[in-house]
């Protein structure tokens, strides 16, 4: 994992009233605000077999829309203010970066999950692009198999990018993946025998240095920390048993979804605005994206365990929640 700064600025969330989920109940579904902008354009980019968005906000907004998808030959079901190009988003030759598109016109809503693409593409956005999208529903692959070949900075310039124009007001992770760590120094604590595990690090830390633990939903257990010159002291403080799950944490980072969607809206667009102060997911509008599915194995993601239900993502820290 690469070494970043300590600034996480970028991922804060924001609040703002009138959300309403549209799209299936569980992947697929997206978080819109309503009444923001008179959309000239939708751009859909990622099908698949579900096009539930598509239609919904055609007949909601009175709009046409343009649907990308390489993968599949036509959407699953026609409607006339949807036009089907078989095309992926890139920039590549037999891709498209949409940008004759993008050009014709000024309030554009953007919906996309194109599996790792949208980074580099995001970073080719010129600021007069990014500035024509009024909305945006977007899935981001921080840590996945379709995005390994691009950097993690480079992954987070494309964040940082959509945060010098638009608000993240609303933000869930996908549990179809897990979540990681990034930061200065992350640190495998491994299991544990006993309620209380020691150590050694490879220089000094100041005793108020902050550390930020994996936790997984599916194990719950609670630590406290503390640093002892070059040793970290940890203790389990919800049983006083150790634990079989490898945790890990880090050194002045964060803890994020491997893939998560966001709802972004244009800077322009309110006058007025605070940060989130509630915990994620938003039980009234967020479903788990995995739905009923259970693994099949036991070694599912993260040894996910066979037969139970994955549950959604719990966040209640920075940068997410405003604590």
């Amino acid at each position: 994992m690469e070494k970043l700064g300590t600034d996480y600025d970028f991922l804060k969330v924001y609040h703002i009233n009138n959300k309403l989920r549209i799209g299936s109940k569980n992947d697929g579904g997206y978080i819109i605000v309503e009444n923001l902008s008179n959309y000239d354009v939708l751009l859909s980019c990622g099908i698949a077999n579900d096009d539930t968005f598509e239609h919904y906000f055609v007949n909601k907004y009175k709009t046409n829309c343009f649907a990308f998808d390489g993968t599949i030959n036509n959407i699953p079901h026609k409607h006339p203010n949807i036009k089907f190009i078989k095309k992926n988003i890139g920039l590549t030759n037999d891709t498209t970066d949409m940008k004759n598109l993008i050009n014709q016109y000024n309030n554009i809503f953007l919906k996309m999950d194109i599996e790792g693409s949208e980074f580099n593409w995001i970073n080719n956005l010129s600021d007069i692009e990014i500035n024509k999208f009024k909305q945006i529903c977007i899935e981001f692959h921080l840590e996945h198999e379709s995005s390994n070949n691009i950097s993690l900075n480079n992954k987070l310039d494309a964040i940082k990018k959509l945060a010098h124009t638009h608000y993240c007001v609303h933000f869930h992770g996908n549990n179809w993946r897990s979540t990681t760590l990034i930061g200065e120094k992350i640190i495998h604590i491994g299991t544990s025998t006993t309620n209380q595990k020691i150590i050694d690090l490879d220089k000094e830390y100041p005793p108020n240095t902050i550390i930020i633990f994996d936790y997984k939903s599916q194990f719950p257990v609670n630590f406290s920390y503390k640093f002892d010159k070059n040793k970290l002291i940890i203790t389990r403080i919800d049983q006083d048993t150790g634990w079989d799950y490898n945790y890990k944490c880090v050194i002045n980072g964060i803890q994020i979804p491997k893939v998560f969607e966001c709802t972004y809206i244009h800077k322009s667009l309110v006058k007025e605005i605070h940060l989130n102060t509630n915990s994620i997911p938003d039980v009234s509008l967020d479903t788990p994206n995995t739905g009923n599915w259970k693994p099949h194995i036991d070694d599912f993601e993260n040894n996910r365990k066979a037969n139970k239900l994955i549950p959604d993502i719990y966040l209640n820290t920075y940068p997410f929640v405003n604590i």
